[in-house]
């Protein structure tokens, strides 16, 4: 079994937090977040790297579609 280490939980609880933030931000401004939200719970969590969310804010300011971003995680046994 994996052991989190204090700056990974820092790491995962700030992402938690800006996610949070950024979904309340379009919620507040009258906005559905759709795809969004679940793009970012996976980044909170920790399931997509930097890049990947890079990759996904690209991919919706070019109507693009983000299927390969929320195809369920692998699982390592």
């Amino acid at each position: 079994m994996a052991t989190l280490t204090s700056d990974r939980v820092h790491i995962m609880s700030s992402r938690g937090e800006d996610a949070a933030e950024a979904l309340a931000s379009v919620r507040l401004e009258g906005l559905d977040p759709g795809e969004a939200e679940p793009i970012l719970r996976r980044w909170a969590a920790g399931e997509l790297t930097d890049a990947q969310l890079d990759e996904a804010y690209a991919c919706f300011l070019a109507n693009e579609p983000v299927d390969h971003l929320l195809a369920p995680a692998p699982v390592h046994p």
